[in-house]
């Protein structure tokens, strides 16, 4: 029947090895209304010694615990017996409805540690531990880990099998090199005797060849009335291949020329590479009766001149001999923008070539008529597959509707 706040004052000095045993309350001396959870909080929190109860509903208010009647456990005492009676069964004895609980911070407070505890105790409001608290974090973490482990390890193993294949391959190339070495790596070194060899191919191999053709003339005029006609044709063979050798070196040396040039790239106007082209093919056109027109506007390129007016006078010349001889040649040039490319094309009406052989075609010394057919040295398309791949771009045969073939050219703008 004492005030509240006088009973709170009095418990703030008791004695040491002193307990409180709160029962309940509902009102104090003064008349005020109480509920017994707040009547304890406002004990705990002046008591300077630890506060006990008998009921498990007051746990949270500052009491420390103790063997304490749980409504949690009459409640499941109470549910098993309607349940048994429910279901026709005999209700068996109702078990233990205390439980001995306590509260961790209270624990805390007074310096109680679990060891200290009954054994079975059960501990409220204890906080969670960091691996608690973070254990799907950890989770992540570890899972991560593992993860960039195993990556590790196999781009470790990754890198040594490619650093030994390296390695390997480097034996191999230097196993290589030392056989071939006297007679490559001066020529791979120095352009130097790149030209030399140009030089020496132009000069000292066609000046034999020419010898040859001459001194077989000369032996064709001494013999005069008195060759026959097997000699003669023996020495006309032998003449045309000495031609036909000299065609061939010319045209190596046109492709081993390709790319080697010490100008710098600049604007070229395909319009103008192609004008070029047609003067120089001004009486192969006349004499074929050819056709041929280009599309306005042909677009400009970062590039060499030269080759690409090569490119195009070796495509133009081969749409002229390669046509039937009853036909007019018809040759058409046209473009199309492809983003940071064009699209050149050469369209003729020629024989065409089969899809099996468009790849060969551009092969060196790759002749897909007989030499008696059409003159040539098989060295053309090769020299025009050069030139484009030289420009960053790439050529390929596709059919033309109308009969004979395109030649398509995707070549980068600069």
């Amino acid at each position: 029947d004492q005030p509240l706040d006088e009973v709170a004052e009095r418990v703030a000095h008791l004695p040491p090895r002193t307990a409180i045993f709160y029962i309940l309350t509902f009102s104090d001396g003064r008349g005020n209304q109480l509920t017994p959870f707040a009547a304890a909080r406002r004990l705990a929190a002046t008591a300077n010694v630890p506060i006990f109860s008998a009921w498990e509903s007051l746990m949270g208010s500052g009491i420390a615990g103790g063997h304490l009647l749980s409504l949690e456990a009459v409640g499941q005492e109470v549910g098993n017996t309607i349940l048994a009676l429910r279901q026709g069964q005999t209700a068996r004895v109702p078990g233990s409805v205390m439980r001995v609980v306590y509260d961790w911070p209270q624990l805390e407070r007074w310096g109680w540690n679990g060891r200290m505890l009954p054994a079975g105790a059960i501990i409220l409001n204890r906080p969670p531990s960091a691996l608690e608290q973070y254990r799907w974090q950890i989770l992540m973490v570890a899972a991560f880990i593992v993860v960039l482990g195993t990556l590790a390890v196999f781009l470790a193993r990754a890198v040594h099998t490619r650093n030994s294949a390296l390695i390997a391959l480097s034996k191999e190339r230097t196993m290589l090199a030392e056989r071939v070495r006297e007679r490559t790596t001066e020529l791979a070194r120095s352009n130097a005797e790149l030209e030399q060899f140009a030089y020496a191919a132009s000069h000292d191999l066609r000046q034999p060849l020419r010898a040859v053709s001459s001194y077989l003339t000369l032996i064709k005029r001494k013999l005069g009335p008195d060759l026959d006609g097997d000699l003669s044709d023996f020495l006309a063979f032998a003449v045309d291949g000495a031609k036909r050798m000299d065609a061939m070196i010319i045209g190596l040396l046109d492709y081993s020329r390709v790319g080697r040039g010490e100008e710098p790239p600049e604007a070229v106007d395909l319009g103008v590479a192609v004008a070029d082209a047609l003067a120089n093919l001004s009486v192969a056109l006349r004499d074929a009766k050819g056709v041929v027109t280009a599309a306005d506007g042909l677009p400009t390129v970062l590039g060499h001149r030269l080759e690409l007016v090569r490119l195009f006078q070796n495509l133009i010349d081969n749409a002229l001999k390669y046509v039937p001889a009853e036909r007019t040649p018809i040759i058409s040039i046209g473009w199309s923008d492809d983003g940071d490319a064009c699209r050149v094309w050469v369209a003729d009406n020629g024989t065409g070539i089969s899809a099996a052989d468009r790849e060969r075609a551009f092969g060196v010394f790759q002749r897909l008529v007989g030499q008696g057919t059409c003159e040539g040295t098989g060295l053309g398309l090769a020299l025009c597959r050069k030139i484009v791949e030289h420009h960053q771009g790439r050529i390929w045969i596709e059919d033309n509707p109308t009969g004979g073939c395109v030649f398509m050219m995707r070549i980068p703008k600069g």
